[in-house]
């Protein structure tokens, strides 16, 4: 389970531990930085993100839930290998704070790359969410962020 420190709800946030491991390491790090980072979103089980998708799908359609919300089988969170930090809502626009400025700057060296970008959709096959991180090891991870 993810410690108190790294959230500010009581819901037994979860990843697999190298995973967490690693967001610990990061959240730490952007706190010397005055950047002050939490965990929204992690682990999900498929009733979880059945749940989800179907509130996306009943309050904004199909369409804009089949981009900003996977069917159940199809999220990264069921991986425990993905977290959403701080504002897990376009409407926030966490892509305008400095909080995403850093993480843009430093996720991938604890092994974190944003995983929607925006302009990507295409590619991806979801629409941007600037809080949506995917654990995939340092390596890794470096080299995604230096081919963009």
């Amino acid at each position: 389970s993810i410690p108190a420190k790294y959230k500010k709800s009581s819901y037994n946030y979860q990843l697999r531990k190298e995973a967490e491991e690693a967001l610990e390491k990061m959240i730490d790090a952007a706190l010397k930085d005055n950047i002050k980072l939490w965990v929204v979103s992690a682990y999900r089980t498929e009733a979880t993100q059945k749940s989800l998708f179907n509130n996306s799908k009943n309050s904004d359609g199909l369409e804009h839930a089949l981009i900003y919300s996977a069917k159940p089988g199809h999220s990264e969170h069921q991986l425990g290998l993905a977290v959403d930090l701080n504002k897990a809502s376009s409407k926030a626009h966490f892509e305008n704070t400095k909080e995403y400025a850093w993480l843009k700057d430093n996720a991938y060296k604890y092994g974190f790359i944003e995983r929607y970008l925006q302009g990507k959709v295409f590619i991806t096959g979801y629409g941007f969410e600037p809080w949506h991180y995917r654990y995939f090891g340092i390596e890794l991870a470096t080299d995604l962020y230096k081919e963009g």
